[in-house]
């Protein structure tokens, strides 16, 4: 709850901040990821999750969900999430996706 409410004051001014930056910076990275600001939200598992990674997508930034040692179906569940709250909006300049950790991806392959 509480987590939400901080979101809901800080999304807003971020959008506003990322809005300005994305109007005056333009390099390799924004066209090569093809995002309008050079900012991407680390995938912190079990804090990036699709409401993050949402907001700095809205933002025009690249926004990361943390997938940490989440299973495969719950990780698609998240994912969509995250675009579900993308297709609710004209605002998005961004785009979502899935930072892996690779030490956990490479127990699942050898076990």
């Amino acid at each position: 709850m509480q987590l939400q409410i901080q979101l809901s004051i800080v999304c807003p001014v971020v959008s506003s901040v990322m809005r300005y930056i994305s109007e005056t910076m333009h390099n390799p990275l924004t066209d090569l990821l093809q995002i309008h600001v050079p900012v991407i939200a680390a995938p912190m598992a079990g804090i990036s999750g699709p409401g993050v990674a949402a907001a700095v997508a809205k933002a025009g930034g690249l926004g990361l969900i943390g997938a940490g040692y989440i299973e495969p179906d719950r990780l698609t569940s998240i994912y969509n999430a995250a675009l579900q709250q993308l297709s609710s909006t004209a605002e998005a300049n961004g785009a979502v996706g899935v930072g892996l950790n690779n030490f956990a991806c490479s127990q699942v392959i050898t076990s």
